[in-house]
Formats: C-alpha cells, structure tokens, sequence
C-alpha cells in the first residue's frame, strides 16, 4: 500500500466485523453509521446509502478497504427497494476506489450462487442467489463488475461459525434441528479463521473462496452440535422453518453448498470434523 498504510474496515459492528477488525495487523480506520465502535481503532461516521457520502474523508489515507457492510431490511419488499439504493450506493463507492487506486475487497455471502445440491462450486460458477442473496447480489452487482473488468476482490464467504450468527438462531435452542433430512451440504470458516485470512488477500483480484474449517451434511453439523450441548435433534421441514422464519430465511437456510476452498476433500476428512467439534464447543461456551 505504500504511503498508504491505513486500512478502512466497513461493516465493522458485525459479528464478522468486529473479528476483522480484533485481527488486524496495522492501522484501522472503522466506518461506522449508528453504533461508535469500542474497538479503540479511529473511527468515521458515514452511511452507504448517503448519495452526499463523503468518500474521500472516509478513504483518506486509506490504501486498502475491506468491505464488510451489508444493508439489510426486515420484509421481502423492504430489501428489494434497499437493494435498488444499495446498488447505486455501491456503484458510486467503486467508481471512487478505482479512480482513487485503493485496493478493496468485499465479503458477501455464498448464497449468491443459490441451492447447487451435490455440485463442487468454483469460484468461476455464475450467480442465480437463492433468499436472502436475492436482493444482496442485486446490490452487490457493481461490485461484480469490477471484479470482472480485473479490479478488485470479491469472497465468497459461506456459513461462518461464531457467537452472536445464525448459530444462536438456529442451534442454542432446546433441540436442534436436522433439516428435511440433513442432506444439504455446509461448507463452514469460523469467525477468526475467516478474519485472519481476509488479512492475507492483500493484492487478490477475483472471486475468492476462504479455506474451509470443514464441509459437511447439515444432519452431521447437527449431531455434532447435539453431542457438544447435550441435547436432542429432532427433524425439522421446510413449513416449519418458513412459520418460523420467513420464506426468504427458510430458502437460505435449506440450500445446498459445498465450496471448493482449493484443498480438495480436506474439509471433509475426520481431522476437520474434529477441528469443528472443537469450534463447536468454543461457541458453545462463548454463550454460556
């Protein structure tokens, strides 16, 4: 980054975040919009969807940006208008780092690429998102076109374990839920392990992948949460997921994606079940 030492962290109040940010190995500038960081890193108050967003003070300095931030909106209505204004907010802000020469990388999720089943996905598969990517890849499409002109760096991140993410909403309950059989594929990074990497990409171009923690059945990832807390599983449908949650949650939480992290089958063999088991347990004490 030459002169340019600063790194600007985006999102930074997130459960991933917040690790992105605890990992850093220099100087961070955090980007914040409702909640002053506590991390003790400098921080400045800004909004994406902002049309007067104040770019240059936000990136003054900056010679890197990890992107982390993720408009969001509670209805189904509510996201595809936020993803309209997310898009253009995220037009301008790469049309700003390319003319100001500041490397970036931005985390979005796997589910981009929707329910693939069996399939090995590459980082080189098209996008056809599935729930809740639905209006996040609409907003992350200028993004995308970046990458594919040669510029900056987008990963692919997929379910990242850690307190405070969907674990807590879908296995800190009574039971846990093996879902319409448990056969759909996880393809799982832990919270530090994703924020450590993401630290290493420092000139990456392109669609990345992060290296797995492990790759496994949903009804796997279930009994081994099962044994940790011990509690039951108890087998769980669609129709009760999309009462519970909503339909957009439900098709994100059912797809099917196993990711190729570059390692082959690594992530499936029993040493990465054992580094989950162990993943497993530190969330689960985290929570305690």
């Amino acid at each position: 980054m030459g002169d340019r030492p600063l790194a600007l962290v985006t999102g930074a109040s997130g459960f991933i975040g917040r690790a992105v940010v605890d990992a850093a190995p220099g100087p961070v500038r955090v980007l914040y919009h409702r909640t002053p960081p506590s991390s003790g890193h400098p921080s400045v108050h800004g909004d994406l969807l902002d049309p007067k967003a104040d770019f240059a003070a936000w990136t003054h300095e900056v010679g890197r940006v990890l992107h982390l931030a993720r408009p969001a909106a509670g209805s189904g209505w509510r996201r595809r208008r936020i993803a309209r204004r997310t898009k253009a907010a995220t037009g301008r802000f790469v049309a700003h780092l390319l003319r100001e020469n500041v490397q970036a990388l931005a985390v979005h999720g796997s589910l981009s690429y929707g329910d693939r089943g069996e399939d090995l996905v590459q980082t080189s598969d098209p996008v056809r998102p599935t729930g809740y990517a639905t209006a996040y890849a609409r907003g992350e499409a200028p993004w995308r076109e970046a990458v594919d002109a040669g510029h900056l760096a987008l990963v692919r991140a997929p379910w990242v374990l850690g307190a405070g993410s969907w674990f807590d909403m879908l296995y800190a309950g009574p039971t846990v839920p093996v879902i319409e059989g448990g056969q759909a594929w996880m393809s799982i990074v832990t919270t530090d392990g994703l924020a450590r990497w993401l630290w290493t990409q420092s000139e990456a171009r392109g669609v990345l992948h992060p290296p797995l923690l492990a790759r496994v059945r949903q009804a796997d990832f279930a009994m081994t949460v099962a044994e940790v807390r011990g509690v039951p599983t108890t087998d769980v449908g669609a129709a009760i997921l999309t009462a519970r949650y909503g339909h957009d949650a439900t098709r994100s939480i059912v797809a099917s994606l196993r990711l190729d992290d570059g390692h082959g089958d690594q992530s499936e063999g029993e040493p990465a079940r054992a580094a989950l088991r162990d993943a497993v347990h530190a969330v689960v004490a985290s929570r305690s």
